[in-house]
């Protein structure tokens, strides 16, 4: 199985380095993710964090997503971070 975790910290490594550190302080060091079959959730602390990074750096995140986890992940969404969603796992 993928580590998620890793996936994850690998695309938020080469993020870092294609922004700005302010932008990527403010924005993308808050978010996490976690893996639902194909799929990789990223958790965004409010609605405006979805929408900032939907239209701002989802398609490079998704290129990162690729090629990280060798094409095992297909898709990539970005929700706002429920704090219940640990029980439901």
């Amino acid at each position: 199985m993928i580590d998620t975790a890793n996936i994850w910290d690998k695309c938020l490594n080469d993020l870092r380095y294609n922004v700005k550190d302010n932008v990527f302080t403010m924005w993308l060091r808050p978010l996490s993710a976690y893996q639902e079959a194909q799929t990789l959730i990223i958790l965004a602390p409010n609605d405006y964090f979805v929408t900032y990074i939907k239209k701002n750096h989802l398609q490079d995140i998704q290129q990162l997503v690729a090629k990280h986890s060798q094409g095992s992940i297909e898709e990539v969404v970005v929700h706002v971070d429920n704090a219940g969603r640990e029980g439901r796992r």
